[in-house]
């Protein structure tokens, strides 16, 4: 690992990485795939926290680097859904929606999804890259987080409780705004909470100096603990929200203070297990993937299309189901980290 990286920043991500390829081929598992992408805007906050150089200065850097690699991967998607324009007889009027979409950056113009008239954007295998528009505008939000923290921590939290209620009110309007600016606000308190379990961690560290299995034998009472809690929650409450269009609802509440709530939690509980596992040899599986984790993200919904295709030619899944969906997240995973590759080169 580089300087720069933190391990279990890195298995986090390949297991929530792993865990969007499972949601989007039809494999919902509530554990992980309802907080996966809170997750994603956490770990970020983690590296923020573990670089600890000026802050401002990182955020803005942070925000105008996934804006360039939002067009970049744009564009790459877009040519390698060029054969499937034609395959699936796509006419000008998708094309004209899906260019529109880039720039609006949101799957639809109106919530929720299903409206009949509805203007559909992201079809050509670009949904999944909400997240870094998404991303580019937290990272501007979360700086006031950062500034007022270091003063005053009691303003901090007031100024966390006002972007809850800005999102949850935001959330509440029938158009989806461009950017994604109402999850944002969401988006930048979870960032925040990413750079407190950093700052945990690292206080955890120099507070104790025992050995590693009762460090391990700590971790794992702590995610016991947390599981627990989490699973009773899972199995008591039906949970309807979908960050990407901005819906918080449960059968309780419908409003952004529990989604952030359980989220952190669920959060915290991945990296804790993340922590548990690091020195074991399987997770460097996860932190390969991990690693790779903006390829994936950015590239694996046009690959799938490319993979259904195929199998409604040969029929693949009607022979055995289950090891058609392994195999397509498995060619999925290798595709998007060897274009990864290229990219990078």
């Amino acid at each position: 690992m580089g300087k720069e990286r933190l391990r279990y920043v890195d298995i986090a991500r390949g297991i929530g990485i792993i865990a969007v390829l499972c949601s989007h081929a039809g494999i919902w598992t509530d554990w992980i795939c309802i907080y996966y992408m809170p997750m994603f805007f956490a770990t970020s906050g983690c590296i923020f926290q573990f670089l600890g150089r000026n802050g401002v200065d990182i955020c803005i850097k942070s925000a105008k680097k996934i804006v360039r690699l939002y067009f970049v991967y744009s564009l790459v998607v877009g040519i390698l859904y060029i054969p499937l324009f034609f395959i699936k007889n796509n006419n000008s009027t998708f094309l004209i929606r899906n260019i529109i979409g880039v720039f609006y950056a949101r799957k639809a113009l109106f919530s929720p999804l299903g409206l009949e008239e509805n203007v559909i954007f992201m079809e050509y295998g670009n949904g999944p890259m909400w997240f870094l528009p998404c991303l580019a505008i937290a990272w501007i939000l979360f700086i006031p987080i950062h500034i007022i923290w270091k003063k005053s921590k009691f303003f901090c939290i007031i100024i966390i409780g006002l972007y809850a209620g800005i999102s949850s009110f935001l959330s509440q309007l029938t158009i989806m705004l461009p950017w994604s600016i109402d999850t944002a606000f969401v988006a930048a308190i979870f960032i925040w909470c990413g750079t407190q379990y950093e700052c945990m961690r690292v206080r955890c560290n120099r507070w104790y100096t025992g050995g590693g299995h009762m460090k391990s034998g700590c971790i794992l009472i702590s995610l016991l603990i947390i599981a627990t809690f989490y699973n009773y929650i899972i199995s008591n409450i039906q949970i309807f929200w979908n960050m990407s269009v901005g819906t918080y609802t449960t059968s309780i509440s419908s409003g952004v203070c529990f989604f952030v709530a359980f989220c952190a939690l669920g959060s915290l509980g991945l990296f804790l297990f993340c922590h548990l596992i690091e020195k074991y040899s399987v997770a460097n599986i996860f932190v390969v993937f991990g690693s790779k984790s903006l390829y994936i993200l950015c590239i694996h919904a046009v690959i799938y299309q490319y993979i259904e295709i195929i199998n409604s030619k040969l029929t693949i899944s009607n022979y055995n189901y289950n090891l058609y969906v392994f195999c397509k997240i498995l060619l999925t995973l290798m595709g998007c980290t060897f274009i990864g590759k290229i990219l990078k080169k």
